[in-house]
C-alpha cells in the first residue's frame, strides 16, 4: 500500500522494526473500542444506531456485535442521557466502519514503561504493513477519523491539585498506581509541603510540586492555562472554593471538589429558614458552565461524594419508592496521646456541626433545625457498634433532593458525646467564630487558632486505631413492592490504609473518591456539562472501579421498623 504520511496522523510515523525505538503506539482496535459499545438488551441512554455484521469481525475483544455510541449530555433533570432525548443538539462521533477485521492492519507491539515517562509525551505511532488491499481499501479511507481519535486521546490527563495536606498527599499515593493521568502537580502555598509529597512518590517524571495561591484567581487560572492542565481538584477547606472555581471556568478546566461553598444563615431566622445554601454559589452558576460546554462536579469526596453515588444507586437499582435518605457518619478511631484529636479538619467540622442544620423534606423543602437536632441511635457495621448520631449541616441534604425524588433527605453525624460536649465548649467561648479579632496587633480569626493548635489530622495515621464508615441509609419500597431499609456504606480500616498507603483512614477515605471520579471522566464513563453533584451520574461505574480499587462498598439490610442488621457484601 502506499506509504502513510506523518501529517495523516498528526504525529511522527516510523515503520515498526526500524531503527529508532517505538517510544508509544497506538492499535487500531483502541480507537474502534473507543466508539463501540455492545448490543444486546436496549439500554435507557443509548439508541442503536449501527450493528456490525458479527461474521465480519474477528478480534480479541470480541466486538462481534457492536454499536456507535453517540455523546451523552446533562438533561435537565441533572441525569446523564442521549443528547436527542435531553433536548440539546448531540456532539457526534464520527463513525469507523468495522469492515474486514479478521486480521489485525498493525503489528502489535508491546513496550515497557520508560524509566522517563517524560519521554513517551511526544508519541510515535508504529505503523506495520497491511496484510492484503482488502484491508487497505476498508482502511484507509477511515485515517481521517483515526487522527481526530488519535488528537482527542493523544496525551493523557494532566492534574492539577490545589493542597498538599492530608487528602491531597493521599490523593497522589491513590493516583499513582493508575495510569488515566499524564501528570499530577501538587500546588500549596506552602511548596515546601507539596515538594515533599511529591519527592515521597518517588516519580519526578509523572508528579511535580507547584506554590499556589488558592485565594488568587488569576494568577491561578494563568498556571492551569501554562500546565495544559485538564482538571483541577480542590483538596483546600471550602472558604477557597470560589477562586479556584472562577479561575477552572476561565481556564476552561474541569473542575472538582469535596467540599462545597458555604452556607450562610437566614438573618432573622436561622433555625428554622434557609439563608444561603451550601453550593447555592456554584448552582447559580450552572446555566454559564451549561453554555461554556465546562463541566463542574461539585461534593465529590466521601461525604459527599461516595454518599450521593450510594443514593444513587438505591434510587436506581433497590427501591421503587424512596421514603427517607440519611447519610450516616461514625467511627470507632482513636488516637493516643491526645485527648481530642479530630481525624478531619476541625475548621471544616466545626463548620458542619455548629451551623445550623440542613434537613429537605418534599412538602416543605428545605429548612433549618438547630445544630445537633433529632438524636437517634443506629449501629455501624464491622464492628463500630451503637453510636448516637445527630443532625447537622451538610452537603448530601442540598444535593440530593436536585436529582433523586424522595420524601425525605438529612445527614446524620454519629460524633460521641465527649466530641460534642467540646464543640459546645468552643461555641461557648466564641472560639468557632471565623471573624478575625485583633489580639497584639494582629488580626486572626478564632477558629484559625484553635486548628493552629490541634494536630495536623494528616499526620496521626500512626497513632490511630480503628474504622471509619461512610454511608447512606435509605428507607422506603423495594422493587417489590415491600417495605426496605437498606444500608449502603463504606468502611476503612485504619491499619489497613497505613500499611497499603501510608495514609490514615479518614483522609483516604476522601480522597479516592475523587481518584475514581476523575478515572471516570479521563475514560468518558461520566461525562456532561454544568454544575452537576454526584448523584447525577451513573452509580455503577463509580461502584465498579471502587472494588477495582481494592475498595469495595458493602450492603447491609435492615428491617424497616428497626435497627437490627443483616450483612451482605
Amino acid at each position: 500500500m502506499a506509504p502513510v504520511d506523518a501529517d495523516d496522523l498528526d504525529e511522527q510515523v516510523e515503520l515498526a522494526c526500524g531503527d529508532d525505538d517505538v517510544v508509544g503506539f497506538l492499535e487500531l482496535a483502541d480507537p474502534l473500542g473507543h466508539l463501540i459499545r455492545r448490543t444486546g438488551r436496549p439500554h435507557t441512554d443509548h439508541r442503536h444506531r449501527v450493528e456490525a455484521e458479527p461474521e465480519r469481525v474477528g478480534h480479541r475483544r470480541h466486538l462481534d456485535d457492536a454499536v456507535v455510541a453517540e455523546a451523552l449530555v446533562a438533561r435537565t433533570d441533572r441525569r446523564l442521557g442521549d443528547a436527542d432525548l435531553g433536548g440539546d443538539a448531540p456532539e457526534r462521533v464520527t463513525p469507523v466502519l468495522l469492515e474486514r477485521l479478521d486480521q489485525r492492519p498493525v503489528d502489535i507491539v508491546e513496550h515497557a514503561r520508560l524509566a522517563n515517562r517524560a519521554a513517551s509525551r511526544n508519541v510515535r505511532f508504529a505503523v506495520g504493513s497491511l496484510a492484503n488491499d482488502a484491508q487497505c481499501a476498508a482502511c484507509v479511507p477511515h485515517f481521517d477519523a483515526l487522527r481526530q481519535w488519535a488528537a482527542a486521546r493523544a496525551r493523557a490527563m494532566n492534574i492539577l491539585v490545589v493542597g498538599s495536606g492530608g487528602v491531597g498527599s493521599a490523593f497522589a499515593r491513590i493516583a499513582q498506581r493508575r495510569d488515566f493521568f499524564e501528570r499530577i502537580v501538587l500546588g500549596d502555598l506552602d511548596v515546601g509541603r507539596a515538594t515533599a509529597s511529591v519527592e515521597s512518590l518517588g516519580e519526578p517524571d509523572r508528579f511535580d510540586a507547584a506554590r499556589v495561591d488558592a485565594d488568587d484567581s488569576d494568577s491561578l487560572a494563568a498556571l492551569i492555562r501554562a500546565l495544559r492542565v485538564d482538571a483541577v481538584l480542590n483538596a483546600v477547606d471550602p472558604r477557597f472554593v470560589l477562586p479556584i472555581f472562577d479561575a477552572c471556568f476561565r481556564a476552561g478546566a474541569v473542575y472538582l471538589d469535596m467540599a462545597t461553598t458555604l452556607s450562610e444563615p437566614h438573618p432573622t431566622n436561622p433555625y428554622e429558614e434557609c439563608g444561603v445554601k451550601l453550593a447555592d454559589r456554584q448552582f447559580e452558576r450552572d446555566e454559564e458552565w451549561r453554555r461554556a460546554g465546562r463541566l463542574a462536579v461539585v461534593g465529590m469526596g466521601v461525604e459527599p461524594g461516595f454518599s450521593d453515588v450510594a443514593a444513587r444507586y438505591a434510587d436506581d437499582h433497590l427501591f421503587s419508592e424512596i421514603d427517607e435518605i440519611s447519610v450516616r457518619d461514625g467511627s470507632d478511631l482513636v488516637v493516643e496521646g491526645h485527648e481530642f484529636a479530630p481525624t478531619f479538619s476541625i475548621w471544616t467540622t466545626i463548620e458542619e456541626c455548629l451551623n445550623p442544620a440542613l434537613v429537605w423534606e418534599k412538602e416543605r423543602g428545605w429548612f433549618t433545625t438547630a445544630p445537633l437536632s433529632e438524636p437517634e441511635m443506629f449501629e455501624f457495621p464491622e464492628g463500630i457498634g451503637v453510636m448516637e448520631c445527630v443532625n447537622v449541616e451538610h452537603e448530601e441534604v442540598a444535593l440530593i433532593p436536585r436529582v433523586i425524588d424522595c420524601r425525605r433527605v438529612t445527614f446524620k453525624y454519629g460524633l460521641g458525646a465527649d466530641f460534642v460536649a467540646v464543640l459546645a465548649w468552643l461555641h461557648e467561648l466564641g472560639l468557632d467564630s471565623k471573624e478575625k479579632i485583633r489580639v497584639g496587633g494582629v488580626e486572626v480569626a478564632p477558629r484559625d487558632v484553635v486548628a493552629a493548635c490541634l494536630p495536623d489530622p494528616g499526620t496521626l495515621g500512626e497513632r490511630m486505631a480503628g474504622k471509619t464508615c461512610a454511608g447512606t441509609f435509605v428507607t422506603g419500597l423495594g422493587k417489590d413492592g415491600a417495605p426496605r431499609a437498606t444500608f449502603l456504606y463504606h468502611v476503612v480500616d485504619n491499619e489497613w490504609s497505613m500499611r497499603e498507603y501510608g495514609s490514615q483512614a479518614v483522609v483516604w477515605q476522601t480522597a479516592i473518591n475523587p481518584v475514581v471520579a476523575l478515572e471516570l471522566l479521563a475514560r468518558g464513563d461520566w461525562k456532561g456539562t454544568g454544575v452537576l453533584g454526584p448523584e447525577s451520574f451513573d452509580p455503577l461505574p463509580f461502584l465498579d472501579l471502587l472494588a477495582e480499587y481494592g475498595a469495595p462498598h458493602a450492603v447491609s439490610e435492615r428491617a424497616p421498623t428497626g435497627p437490627a442488621p443483616q450483612h451482605a457484601r
